[in-house]
């Protein structure tokens, strides 16, 4: 297995995640990731966290292919920011408080080159 697969931007942002969030299961999933960043084989991971080896595979390579981090729920559609922009916007948003929705479709827009359509993320905020 590859490890040091992580920036350091984005392992700084995943750890800072990690110890904010309330979520177990995800902060179970940025703990594999994190682990495998370091170079923990799936199974010293899977014994470390009472998984099984076939879920911290899934975790790893879920991550690794589309950023994914965060059980889905039957909606939503995909992000359109890389794993990596991902993890800085929410060390961002950790460090920033938006009074509106609007204001962070922005920031995403300026600082990502978001080129979607604006409006439809208004409409997503409202």
């Amino acid at each position: 297995m590859k490890h040091d697969f992580l920036t350091d931007t984005e392992r700084r942002a995943l750890k800072v995640w990690h110890r904010k969030e309330k979520d177990r299961r995800l902060a179970g999933r940025l703990k594999v990731v994190l682990h495998a960043d370091k170079g923990w084989t799936y199974r010293d991971i899977a014994e470390a966290l009472f998984l099984e080896e076939e879920t911290v595979r899934k975790h790893v390579d879920e991550f690794k292919t589309v950023g994914k981090l965060e059980h889905i729920h039957g909606g939503g559609s995909e992000s359109k920011l890389s794993p990596s922009q991902t993890a800085e916007l929410v060390n961002h948003l950790d460090q920033i408080t938006y009074t509106k929705a609007a204001q962070v479709c922005d920031y995403v827009q300026k600082t990502y080159s978001y080129l979607e359509s604006n409006r439809r993320c208004y409409a997503s905020a409202n």
